[in-house]
């Protein structure tokens, strides 16, 4: 059961860290690139319809 809960809370760090990186870039691309916001609107970032990782539900 210990192995189980550390493997669950490694992924959940582990999507964390994505979310947290993927925002980053994607604030750094919308000052770069002035269309990039309406771009990120329609197409997901990472898994689609999932909160943190598709900035269209954010």
């Amino acid at each position: 059961m210990q192995e189980t809960f550390k493997h669950r809370h490694g992924e959940w760090w582990v999507l964390a860290q994505m979310a947290l990186k993927a925002r980053r870039e994607e604030q750094r691309l919308c000052l770069s690139h002035p269309d990039y916001a309406a771009y990120r609107q329609r197409t997901p970032a990472i898994i689609p319809h999932l909160p943190g990782l598709d900035w269209r539900t954010a």
